[in-house]
């Protein structure tokens, strides 16, 4: 019985690893992904757009 557990626990770490790992670079990536697209749109603004003279009507 305690040989099964071993075993099974031997052949779970390794996946379990290999997904922390994929956690953290997909973290990175998604990281500089964002400052990436942040850089590319910095001083992009909108145009100012003409507001209309709303007075309420009397």
């Amino acid at each position: 019985m305690k040989t099964s557990i071993d075993w099974g626990l031997a052949l779970a770490i390794p996946p379990f690893l290999g997904a922390l790992r994929l956690a953290e670079t997909l973290g990175v990536e998604l990281q500089t992904l964002g400052e990436w697209s942040e850089e590319l749109f910095r001083g992009q603004r909108l145009p100012v757009l003409p507001f209309p003279d709303t007075d309420p009507p009397p």
